[in-house]
C-alpha cells in the first residue's frame, strides 16, 4: 500500500502495539517501519518514555523530529521547571486510573 501512494497522500497504520516487535523494540520491526516513510515525526509526548520500536527504534533509521505538540509540551514544562511565575499550581499525571485503583 505504501508503494502505491500518490504525492500528497498518507498511509495510516493500525495501532502498532498489536505487533509483536513494537513493545520489544525489535530492530527488524523498526527497520520495516522505516521503509514506509522518509522522515519520522514524534508528536506523542505522553508516550515518549516508552522503549518501543516506533519510538526509540525507528529514529535510528530515519531523519527524526519532534512534532509541534511535543515541542509545545516541552516548552510549558520548561517554563514551570526553570522560572515559574508565582503563585502557580502544577498538576502532573502519569499513572493510568485503571492501573492504580480497583473499579
Amino acid at each position: 500500500m505504501a508503494k502505491s501512494l500518490k504525492k500528497g497522500e498518507i498511509l495510516l497504520l493500525e495501532n502498532l502495539r498489536f505487533e509483536k516487535g513494537e513493545e520489544k523494540n525489535d530492530k527488524n520491526f523498526a527497520k520495516r517501519l522505516a521503509k514506509l516513510g522518509d522522515i519520522y515525526v514524534d508528536d506523542a509526548f505522553p508516550d515518549a518514555h516508552r522503549e518501543h520500536a516506533s519510538i526509540v527504534g525507528l529514529p535510528k533509521y530515519l531523519p527524526s523530529y519532534a512534532g509541534f505538540q511535543f515541542l509545545k509540551e516541552i516548552k510549558y514544562l520548561s517554563l514551570v521547571s526553570k522560572k515559574p511565575k508565582h503563585p502557580f499550581l502544577l498538576i502532573l499525571g502519569g499513572a493510568k486510573f485503571e492501573q492504580n485503583f480497583q473499579l
